[in-house]
């Protein structure tokens, strides 16, 4: 154990989140900080967590959802643009995030990354839903920029690909349960699907809640596919 009282300190980075702005390739009428989406992203997933019935680790949940943008603080905002290219070109995802964890444990030793795959999967999701939530009020607002199809099209096909994987997840999940059931070899602590979940439940969730965003200012804002 660390004994050095001189550690006994909150991380100051925390409140540089709320100084940084995100979307700075877009332009914005009202800007948002990383703390500010970071607070909506915790938010979202709990309540993914909830209505889900999940059962797994919410500690892991909060920590992965409120640290998961920590390392901006290092590299500043990356644009959603950048990463989705880095994810397209084969290897590359793989040593960004590598550069990634090396920086926010030097810079952070007390950081763990969290490998809890459902945890960081309803992050992931919770993330990408807030991005198209905040263009979708931008645009609501008069933003023709966020308003642009092309780029509503594009972050929104990001977030179904996102609920896509959420859902196969779960019923390959289930699927291998219901084999195991099937075959006589089940085993008592066999993982199992949330109690909440079923097919196409991810996508009913980020489709229901673009349409209520959507439905405040729908003389603006294209419909979703």
């Amino acid at each position: 154990m660390d004994n050095d009282t001189n550690q006994l300190k909150v991380e100051r980075e925390f409140r540089e989140l709320d100084h940084m702005d995100r979307w700075q390739i877009i332009r914005v009428q009202r800007k948002q900080s990383v703390a500010s989406h970071t607070w909506l992203v915790a938010s979202y997933a709990l309540r993914i967590a909830q209505m889900l019935e999940w059962k797994g680790d919410y500690s892991a949940l909060m920590q992965e959802s409120l640290w998961h943008d920590l390392d901006e603080t290092i590299t500043g905002d990356l644009p959603r643009t950048y990463k989705w290219a880095v994810n397209k070109v084969p290897g590359a995802k793989a040593g960004v995030d590598e550069i990634r964890d090396g920086l926010m444990k030097e810079r952070f030793p007390w950081w763990d990354k969290i490998e809890d795959p459902e945890a960081r999967m309803i992050v992931y999701l919770a993330d990408i839903l807030e991005s198209v939530l905040y263009l979708y009020e931008e645009a609501g607002l008069g933003n023709s920029n966020a308003a642009d199809p092309v780029l509503l099209d594009d972050i929104r096909d990001q977030l179904f690909n996102a609920a896509g994987e959420f859902d196969d997840y779960f019923r390959t999940v289930r699927d291998t349960l219901k084999g195991q059931v099937s075959e006589g070899r089940i085993w008592p602590d066999a993982p199992e699907p949330p109690a909440g979940w079923f097919p196409g439940w991810a996508t009913t969730f980020v489709t229901n809640s673009i349409a209520d965003e959507q439905s405040r200012f729908s003389h603006i804002i294209t419909q979703p596919k």
